[in-house]
């Protein structure tokens, strides 16, 4: 996944991530993986804002220790069109 592999080199400490390396990083990038990472973004976009349920990084309180309410992500077909529904 070209995507969390991009970010993560920009990671500089737990909450701050360097946006100019960001940048840098996506300008090394050929067009392919440019399609790639926008795809990626994209799609895992849309799957954390149509998931029903808790979402963890607003509730980790109130999931600990209760696997039931986890939910698991399949596998994405990144060639697949995403549609996005006006909010």
């Amino acid at each position: 996944m070209i995507s969390i592999y991009t970010v993560q080199k920009c990671q500089l400490t737990e909450d701050f991530y360097s946006g100019s390396w960001l940048i840098k990083l996506i300008e090394k990038m050929t067009p392919e993986e440019v399609d790639l990472f926008c795809k990626e973004i994209a799609h895992l976009n849309l799957h954390y804002q149509t998931t029903i349920g808790f979402y963890q990084t607003y509730f980790d309180s109130a999931i600990l220790g209760r696997e039931e309410l986890f939910w698991k992500i399949g596998e994405i077909d990144f060639d697949a069109p995403v549609t996005f529904k006006k909010l």
